[in-house]
């Protein structure tokens, strides 16, 4: 598959995750913070038992021969799930959204820089450098938008 299209399934992705920051911090709202959560990996959850059920490739039970610090990701959705419900009604879904990237970002080029949990190492340099410095200005124009409306 030409590399372009896992770039564009990403964009779309962003697109999924700031409509669920939205619809979360709402249902948060309504429920509560922490019962919105629950909901929220409660359906997904049920989502995936079907998908895995009806599609699923690889073998399941396999996952108590992994490494276990491989099996964190849920822990470290809960963290993220929750904060984006406690954020988004005080920030809004731009700036929640945006630190959320900038994170990502900064946290992702430690990643590659090291090489670590297995990807192939790519250096830090310049251009990655400008790329966050121009990712922080950004968040602090879109918070300060928010402060003017």
């Amino acid at each position: 598959m030409n590399k372009v299209y896992f770039v564009l399934l990403m964009i779309i992705s962003g697109w999924m995750f700031g409509v669920q920051s939205s619809i979360n911090g709402a249902l948060g709202k309504r429920i509560g913070v922490f019962e919105s959560s629950f909901f929220s990996f409660l359906l997904g959850t049920v989502v995936l038992l079907f998908v895995v059920i009806f599609f699923g490739k690889g073998n399941f039970w396999t996952f108590t021969e992994v490494p276990k610090w491989q099996l964190i990701g849920g822990l470290l959705g809960v963290f993220i799930v929750t904060s984006t419900i406690l954020a988004v009604p005080n920030i809004g879904v731009a700036s929640a959204v945006f630190a959320i990237m900038l994170g990502q970002i900064m946290i992702s080029i430690v990643i590659d820089h090291f090489g670590l949990f297995n990807v192939p190492v790519i250096p830090f340099d310049l251009l990655r450098l400008t790329g966050v410095v121009l990712m922080i200005a950004g968040l602090f124009l879109i918070f300060k938008g928010n402060l003017s409306s």
